[in-house]
């Protein structure tokens, strides 16, 4: 799922930027950070809905001059230890360090290989009891089921049949980071028919 992780963090800071330009705000367009615990990707946005300089993602590391404005992390539900994204999103903020601007807001994107998924009301209130005691604000998640597969689908169109349910989910979650309001949890997943999916999973 590292991969897949890369690839919806990639997707977002690059419509967030495209977003932001259509604004009429400068901005340019970030890398996603590597530098992180295992199983943990992020997103920093620093004066993303304030009218500044749009998403970054500058290496993480304590004591960062710049403190991000909201944080967008990207978690893999596959691992074979349940808590593992809890802690993983524990590790990271602690690893931000002095980055932490308190009451900063926090997105998730919990990324599954499974199209079934149980009840997810455990682990969201745990990630949101690991961010109220970094003193910042859970906004939300939108769980990605079936993601495996989403690298296959980088060369087809954004919005075409196949990604757009989780393109416009996305989308949903950068007028949120926008406009700095909490995101409702939701979950989505790529539209991929049986013929098709067969094609895509010999790509992966």
């Amino acid at each position: 799922m590292d991969a897949t992780a890369r690839f919806v963090l990639s997707d977002l800071a690059e419509a967030y930027t495209v977003y932001t330009r259509m604004g009429a705000v400068d901005g340019s367009a970030p890398e996603v950070d590597s530098e992180l615990p295992p199983a943990c990707h992020l997103l920093e946005i620093r004066d993303g809905y304030q009218g500044g300089a749009g998403a970054d993602s500058a290496p993480a590391s304590a004591g960062h001059s710049e403190p991000f404005d909201a944080l967008v992390v990207a978690l893999a539900l596959d691992l074979p230890d349940p808590d593992a994204p809890i802690a993983a999103l524990s590790s990271t903020l602690d690893h931000l360090g002095s980055g932490l601007l308190s009451g900063s807001p926090v997105y998730a994107l919990l990324l599954t290989p499974s199209a079934q998924l149980g009840s997810l009301d455990h682990l969201s209130h745990a990630l949101s009891s690991t961010c109220q005691v970094h003193g910042l604000s859970w906004n939300g998640a939108l769980v990605i089921a079936d993601a495996a597969i989403l690298p296959a689908l980088a060369r087809s169109p954004r919005m075409g049949m196949f990604r757009r349910p989780v393109s416009e989910a996305i989308d949903r979650l950068i007028l949120a980071l926008r406009t700095g309001s909490a995101s409702a949890d939701e979950v989505v997943c790529p539209r991929i028919p049986c013929v098709a999916r067969h094609w895509f999973t010999r790509r992966r």
